[in-house]
């Protein structure tokens, strides 16, 4: 039994405590074009699609950014691999372009295969892509880019996000509706009549933050909370029509509307053993590995475990790498402490 909750309790994100007072938002980016995808990159970088104009913006701090590349296109979603290359797509032809850190655009994926139009994009710890797009649906694409229909059948998907256990949670704007599709391919619409909703972001704590309005002028972010299906006003104040939303790795919530990225500070408060549903705090390279890793993030001390639950290493994370040659092939469980105590537990594969 105690092993059994020791890899329970690997596996999980523990409990966070929430911050439940409406908040006033700041500024942190203003004067961009029709902002909509963004991202971190490992070392706290905001990069900002903009969806006219075609540039990509890349914010080092609040009201400090610069052109860190250019499509010339309308982009529309933005996210970053395990690599830490930036993807992002267009909306005129449909197709994802690829940025080297040198700002360096080539083309990803071509319109034929995209389906039109992708909107957001998100890369899981496998280094798969999604994304949403204009015919309804969610597509897989794999690093080898073969394409799969992840789910289908929704009205103009445009935000979506994941929780911790693998639920996705839909922005289905013409359905004005929040469609949760469970890992099964179950799906359960779990509000309704949310005019407008358009961006969908999951925190820590799996409650799933999106955007709405009502009335004529009055928008809005809410808090669904899974445990028990209760809503709580987030914002209510100082945004407009939202087109993207992100939290970072400490909580704070990132929101792209306007001409703006407005910013809702702490809301979500960790314990040392939590880590943020957008967990680019820490990134895992080349995963799988024969021999040495790479750990992005300010790491202090690592411990790996084998599926039994036995630690089969351990030690401080000096050199900037840790070397798994003497591990047998298998999966294996990480387990990463940073500088502030922060815990958070990742698989590896050893070849």
């Amino acid at each position: 039994m105690v092993l059994k909750l020791r890899l329970t309790l690997l596996f999980l994100c523990f409990t966070c405590s929430i911050l439940f007072a409406q908040v006033t938002v700041t500024d942190y980016l203003t004067g961009l074009n029709r902002p909509i995808g963004m991202a971190f990159d490992t070392d706290g970088n905001l990069f900002v699609a903009e969806g006219s104009g075609g540039n990509i913006i890349k914010a080092t701090a609040p009201l400090t950014s610069s052109v860190f590349a250019y499509t010339g296109w309308n982009n529309t979603g933005l996210a970053i691999d395990n690599n830490g290359d930036v993807f992002v797509g267009e909306s005129l032809f449909g197709q994802i372009f690829k940025i080297t850190s040198n700002g360096s655009v080539t083309t990803y994926i071509g319109a034929s295969d995209t389906d039109h139009n992708p909107w957001q994009l998100y890369f899981d710890e496998d280094n798969n892509m999604f994304y949403s797009n204009v015919f309804g649906d969610i597509v897989k694409v794999t690093p080898s880019k073969v394409f799969s229909d992840y789910a289908t059948g929704f009205s103009t998907p445009e935000g979506f996000d994941f929780d911790s256990n693998g639920n996705l949670f839909i922005a289905a704007r013409n359905e004005a509706k929040l469609i949760k599709v469970e890992p099964n391919g179950t799906k359960t619409t779990l509000l309704s009549g949310l005019y407008e909703i358009r961006a969908i972001v999951v925190d820590a704590n799996d409650d799933v933050y999106y955007n709405v309005r009502q009335g004529f002028n009055t928008y809005k972010i809410i808090k669904y909370k899974q445990s028990d299906g209760s809503l709580e006003d987030i914002v209510v104040t100082g945004i407009e029509s939202v087109n993207n939303m992100i939290f970072n790795d400490q909580g704070d919530l990132f929101i792209a509307h306007g001409d703006k990225v407005s910013l809702a500070q702490s809301l979500v408060t960790m314990s040392t053993e939590d880590y943020s549903k957008n967990d680019n705090i820490f990134k895992i390279y080349p995963n799988p590995s024969s021999d040495l890793v790479k750990i992005s993030g300010q790491i202090a001390n690592y411990t790996i475990y084998d599926i039994t639950g036995k630690i089969v290493m351990n030690g401080s994370y000096n050199n900037n790498t840790i070397d798994i040659t003497s591990l047998n092939k298998g999966v294996y469980l990480i387990e990463l402490e940073d500088i502030n105590n922060l815990l958070i537990t990742k698989k590896i594969i050893k070849n």
